[in-house]
């Protein structure tokens, strides 16, 4: 009998992938997304110069999700 290996990879069911990410994201929210995750660097990375620039970059997205919405 020769041996097949790991025998849960034989047993795994593959996840779907139709539907992952099937609502479409609008411009305004992935702005919005970006200037979150920069606000919080901003405020919690331990390095200073990051910290500068993440705030001035959180600005910069929160301008973009501005002008996404209209």
């Amino acid at each position: 009998m020769k041996h097949q290996g790991n025998s849960n990879s034989n047993q795994r069911q593959k996840r779907s992938l139709r539907f992952h990410g099937s609502k479409q994201t609008s411009d305004h929210a992935v702005w919005i997304r970006a200037a979150q995750h920069y606000a919080y660097m901003s405020q919690n990375d331990r390095r200073p110069g990051i910290r500068v620039w993440a705030e001035e970059r959180a600005v910069e997205c929160m301008d973009r999700a501005d002008k996404a919405r209209g």
